[in-house]
């Protein structure tokens, strides 16, 4: 698909003082999966768990992942979703890969360099030096509304105490919603 076409797919979400807010969430070009990740915390510090759906560029679920990190913060547990989601694609074999999170910061510390004496410096570091492995790798903000499949996906960690689950099938509480993806439903913006 050709980038002009692709500029047209978003989906309208809702209006804001008559502004039109859009759902850039467009599926992948054909040899691109995009992985969407998310994470939660609750209490910020408390108990934190991430989750993450690769999908391909048809939107078809490839494989889902959530897992909880212990007591830590919203920015670290949406940076180790990134972390996560990234390893996850690479071990697939999948080479261009679109990384997206509802965490504008996540996603600037995942791109950009930070000073040596960030409390994250390693997490990003991690991030950083797969992005530099022979793939293409790109970050891209997406809005909390378009985010909530994964959303539900992190807050299923909060269940358990895996350190990392993967999830070959869609869990049913989720297939209904990926289908509404798929036809390009998109939920109202509150």
């Amino acid at each position: 698909m050709r980038m002009e076409d692709r500029k047209h797919r978003g989906r309208v979400l809702g209006t804001i003082n008559q502004t039109n807010v859009r759902d850039y969430l467009d599926p992948p070009l054909d040899d691109t999966i995009k992985v969407d990740v998310d994470g939660s915390s609750f209490n910020n510090p408390g108990r934190s768990d991430f989750g993450g759906i690769l999908r391909d560029s048809n939107e078809n679920w490839l494989l889902g992942f959530s897992g909880f990190i212990g007591i830590s913060t919203s920015l670290c547990v949406e940076l180790q979703a990134i972390l996560n989601g990234l390893k996850i694609a690479q071990a697939e074999g999948f080479r261009n890969i679109i990384i997206e999170s509802d965490s504008t910061l996540a996603d600037n510390f995942s791109c950009h360099e930070t000073s040596q004496f960030h409390p994250y410096t390693t997490l990003i570091q991690q991030i950083r030096h797969l992005h530099q492995w022979d793939c293409n790798v790109s970050f891209q903000h997406t809005l909390r509304e378009g985010n909530e499949r994964v959303d539900w996906l992190a807050k299923t960690g909060a269940s358990s105490n895996d350190t990392l689950k993967i999830l070959n099938s869609c869990p049913p509480r989720l297939s209904l919603a990926l289908l509404v993806d798929v036809v390009g439903v998109a939920p109202p913006r509150v």
